[in-house]
């Protein structure tokens, strides 16, 4: 008897054909659907760069912003605090500790000593000291008080940029614009622009200066 082999014919050859494509195909949407699944597994979503106070504070080693304001504002350090616009130019040097400070006024005008007391400003002239009250003049004191500037920015998001051992957290406040930079354990300085000024606060030795009496 002749033997009746299907799969030789015309129609046995398509459908060979047909079933190699239907499993390539099957094999083909399996790889992809199993790449797909490995970029979903793998896929972060990008960080944020507005933050809040707490918010990845204290990876790459810096320690937590937050911290470091409190240190600041409770412990004693070097400043010196450059204060400019495009026709004048005023530089504070000094050491603080809580209310009490020490320091020189710079200007065209000529350098004068000063100090503050429980918030009470003087001249010193060798021995002879003067309560004055236009230490500041010219100028807006509000940006040289550190809690009350803390304080102001406390309820703003704010970006954060890090390189190495530097951070910078940047403020964008109606009418002034704010950069904080800090290293690992404290913060160096802040930058204030407002208007035509620029007041640039310098810090030094932060916590490792000894008390003024």
């Amino acid at each position: 008897m002749q033997e009746n082999n299907f799969w030789q014919t015309d129609r046995g050859k398509a459908l060979t054909k047909l079933l190699l494509w239907v499993v390539f195909i099957v094999i083909v949407l399996g790889a992809f659907i199993m790449q797909e699944k490995d970029n979903i597994d793998d896929y972060q979503m990008p960080s944020n760069e507005v933050t809040n106070e707490e918010n990845q504070d204290d990876d790459n080693n810096f320690k937590k912003y937050s911290d470091m304001q409190e240190e600041l504002l409770n412990n004693n350090y070097l400043y010196k605090y450059i204060i400019t616009n495009s026709e004048e130019k005023i530089v504070f040097s000094g050491i603080k500790n809580g209310t009490n400070e020490t320091g020189y006024k710079e200007t065209k005008a000529g350098i004068i000593k000063y100090q503050i007391v429980d918030g009470i400003v003087s001249q010193i002239n060798i021995d002879e000291i003067t309560n004055i009250d236009n230490l500041y003049e010219n100028i807006d004191r509000n940006y040289l008080d550190i809690s009350l500037l803390f304080n102001n920015l406390s309820e703003y998001l704010y970006s954060t940029e890090k390189k190495d051992s530097k951070r910078t957290i940047t403020y964008d406040k109606d009418g002034y614009k704010v950069s904080v930079i800090t290293n690992l354990e404290s913060i160096e300085k802040i930058e204030i622009t407002v208007d035509e000024w620029i007041y640039e606060l310098n810090f030094y030795n932060v916590n490792n200066i000894s008390k003024i009496n």
